[in-house]
C-alpha cells in the first residue's frame, strides 16, 4: 500500500490496489463523478464490477480515506502484450489533489509484472487532469481521436454540458526499450505527421518510397456500443471477410457509430495503399500506436467522425499538444476540403 502523505493535501489517503470487495465504493465514486452518464454501465454496477475485478479484465487501483474509496482509475491488459490506463473516477471533493498520478503508480509496477510492452491512456480534453496525470509518468502523446466518447458525458463540477462528442489525446508509456529508427509504409500526404509523432517518442522515421507488391489486406471489425466507436483493424492474415470496405463501413455506421476508426500496420507494404483508399473514403490521421499492429509492430490509427467535430472546444493543456492538434485537425481540412474552424 502506498501512503500518499508527502503530496499536498493528500495526508491521509492511502493507495492500492483493488478487490472485488472494493467494488461497492468504486462504483459509487463513478455515480458521484459522472452521475449516470458513465458510457459503460459496468462501472456504476458493483456486481459487474466484482466481476471484472476479479476476473482481472478491469485491474483497478483505489485512492482511499479512512477506508472510504476518493477515486479509482483501472489497467486492462490486452491480448497484444499492451495494456490501457482507463476508467478515472476521483470524487468532486478530492480532484486536485494529483490522485490520478498516485493510483496509476501502482498500475504502471502490476503492468510491468505481467510484462506489457507499452500502456495506452486516452485524455480527455474537456479538463486537463488525466492529460497532466499521464504526463507526469512520463507518457508521451502520439494521437488525438475525435469524438470517441458520447456528448451525453458529464464531467460533474468540472463540465457538464459537452457541446460535441469528445475527443481525446491519445498517449503512450513505452515499458520495453524500442529500436532508434524505424521503416514504415505511408502516403505522402500523412508522412510529416506520422514523423512528427515518431519524433516525440525519441524515434527516427523512415519512410519507403518504392512500390512495393504485397498480399491484400483482410479487414476485420469491432463495434463498442457503449462508445458509439467502430474500429476496422487491417492485417494480412485471418478470415476472409464476407463484406467489402464499403460494405463494412456502411454496416457499421447503420449499427449505430457515430465515429469510424481503422487500425494498419505501419511495417506492412500494403498499408500505403490502403491509407490512399482511406482518404478517399474520409478517413484523416488520428494517431501512431507503438506495438498494436499486426504481428505487435506499430499500428496507424485513421479516423472519420460521422458528427459535429470543432477544434476550438479541443482543451491541450501542455506543452506540444497544441501542435498536435493542429496536424490532426489540418489533415482533416485536407481530407474534407473544409477550413479546419468549420469542420463538421
Amino acid at each position: 500500500m502506498l501512503h500518499a502523505g508527502n503530496g499536498v493535501g493528500t495526508t491521509g489517503i492511502d493507495v492500492r490496489l483493488a478487490g472485488p470487495k472494493d467494488a461497492h465504493g468504486i462504483a459509487r465514486c463513478f455515480s458521484e463523478a459522472y452521475g449516470a452518464s458513465y458510457p459503460n454501465p459496468w462501472a456504476t454496477d458493483p456486481a459487474l464490477l466484482s466481476m471484472r475485478v476479479e476476473e482481472e479484465r478491469s485491474i483497478f487501483a483505489v485512492a482511499l480515506e479512512r477506508g472510504v474509496v476518493v477515486g479509482a482509475t483501472a489497467l486492462e491488459p490486452r491480448a497484444d502484450g499492451t495494456g490501457d490506463l482507463c476508467h478515472a473516477a476521483v470524487l468532486p471533493s478530492h480532484r486536485r489533489l494529483g490522485l490520478f498520478s498516485l493510483m496509476n503508480a501502482p498500475l504502471v509496477e502490476k503492468a510491468r509484472g505481467l510484462a506489457l510492452s507499452a500502456l495506452f491512456g486516452r485524455c480527455v480534453t474537456s479538463h486537463p487532469f488525466s492529460q497532466r496525470a499521464m504526463a507526469s509518468l512520463g507518457s508521451s502523446f502520439t494521437g488525438l481521436s475525435l469524438s470517441v466518447a458520447p456528448r451525453s458525458m458529464r464531467f460533474l463540477g468540472i463540465q457538464e454540458d459537452l457541446t460535441q462528442r469528445e475527443a481525446c489525446f491519445d498517449s503512450v508509456l513505452l515499458l520495453e526499450s524500442r529500436p532508434c529508427s524505424t521503416r514504415v509504409h505511408v502516403p505522402p500526404d500523412v508522412r510529416f505527421a506520422v514523423s512528427h509523432t515518431y519524433a516525440e517518442l525519441g524515434v527516427r522515421c523512415e519512410f519507403e518510397r518504392r512500390a512495393i507488391d504485397a498480399p491484400r489486406f483482410r479487414i476485420s471489425s469491432e463495434l463498442d456500443r457503449d462508445l458509439g466507436i467502430a474500429t476496422v483493424r487491417f492485417a494480412s492474415r485471418g478470415p476472409r471477410p464476407a463484406r467489402t470496405l464499403d460494405e463494412e463501413l456502411s454496416r457499421l455506421e447503420t449499427e449505430g457509430a457515430e465515429a469510424l476508426f481503422a487500425e494498419l500496420p505501419l511495417a506492412s507494404p500494403a498499408t500505403a495503399g490502403a491509407v490512399e483508399a482511406l482518404r478517399d473514403r474520409g478517413f484523416s490521421f488520428a494517431a501512431v500506436l507503438p506495438g498494436r499492429g499486426e504481428g505487435r509492430s506499430d499500428a496507424l490509427r485513421l479516423q472519420r467522425p460521422l458528427r459535429d467535430v470543432t477544434p476550438d472546444v479541443v482543451a491541450a493543456d501542455l506543452p506540444g499538444l497544441d501542435t498536435l492538434r493542429l496536424l490532426v485537425f489540418q489533415d482533416r481540412a485536407a481530407v474534407t476540403g473544409m477550413p479546419a474552424e468549420q469542420l463538421s
